[in-house]
């Protein structure tokens, strides 16, 4: 059964997790209730899995296991719109006390067939948690925050529910892959016995890209995602009491060049309570696997 709003808080007890009384209620003093807005991923979340067949998720983990090692034995960790739960299946797998939320109930029914962790739906710029070791936003989801506002609040919310030495890592698209690799594209996809048409069109003004994705002219999923420059995160990230340990191209885990089109985000709160060449020893660590 789906671990839902109403089930999160005993759930979370059950497995030493705090989470915050008042948010398991609806959120209502910081945003509006996210069950009473329309799931916008209904449609998408039955074949999403399989539309996602590509994505190196066995990868993810690989970093995440190896940042895992900076941390304490027993530490938590909260997978932060975890979707269909790919991420939260390979940790749960690998022993970790791990729990993830999501702002789609469609994609958390789908995530609760594969892994046990508790599940809650929830906001990215609203964590009702507290307490964690390591937070995981990955496969872009930051990236679906369309103000330097609502980017700052999820950074803030992030740090908020970290404990002292704790980890955040994320990634975000890049303007070049918006714009220059998805942007004013369209394309058929076979996803099982049916297709789908992507088309994808890039905004410069607002450094945007809106994708629409259809099946026999239906449309089953509309977004939009929006790219922030390097400095912008880091400058929200300092607002938001977070410190960075690392900010680096995703697919060689080395500094970011022009070609890069995903970067990976690695922070902590501020003041680092981190040993920073045993950082380093686990970037490069990682570095050399990736190669």
């Amino acid at each position: 059964m789906w671990r839902g709003r109403k089930t999160c808080s005993a759930s979370a007890k059950k497995h030493g997790i705090p989470i915050l009384p008042r948010f398991c209620s609806g959120w209502k003093k910081r945003i509006p209730n996210p069950m009473a807005a329309p799931d916008r991923f209904n449609r998408l979340a039955p074949v999403y899995d399989a539309l996602m067949a590509h994505v190196d998720y066995d990868r993810w983990f690989a970093i995440c296991h190896e940042l895992s090692s900076l941390l304490p034995p027993g530490f938590t960790h909260l997978d932060a719109a975890c979707g269909t739960g790919a991420l939260l299946e390979r940790t749960r797998n690998a022993g970790w006390i791990s729990f993830g939320f999501d702002l789609s109930p469609a994609m958390l029914r789908n995530a609760a067939t594969r892994t046990a962790a508790p599940l809650f739906v929830g906001n990215l710029e609203a964590i009702p948690v507290r307490a964690v070791d390591f937070i995981t936003c990955l496969f872009d989801s930051m990236n679906f925050l369309l103000s330097p506002e609502a980017v700052r609040r999820a950074l803030q919310a992030m740090a908020a529910a970290l404990k002292p030495g704790g980890l955040l890592y994320f990634d975000m698209v890049t303007e070049l892959l918006m714009a220059e690799v998805f942007g004013n594209q369209s394309w058929v996809e076979p996803v099982g016995d049916f297709m789908l048409t992507w088309e994808s069109r890039w905004f410069p003004e607002s450094a945007s890209c809106l994708t629409r994705l259809t099946r026999d002219g239906a449309v089953v999923f509309e977004c939009e995602e929006k790219a922030y420059a390097t400095n912008v995160i880091l400058e929200l990230a300092r607002q938001s009491g977070l410190e960075p340990l690392a900010v680096l191209d995703a697919r060689a885990w080395r500094e970011p060049a022009r070609d890069t089109t995903r970067i990976d985000y690695l922070f902590t709160p501020s003041p680092s309570r981190l040993d920073k060449t045993q950082v380093q020893r686990v970037i490069e660590k990682i570095r050399y696997n990736l190669s």
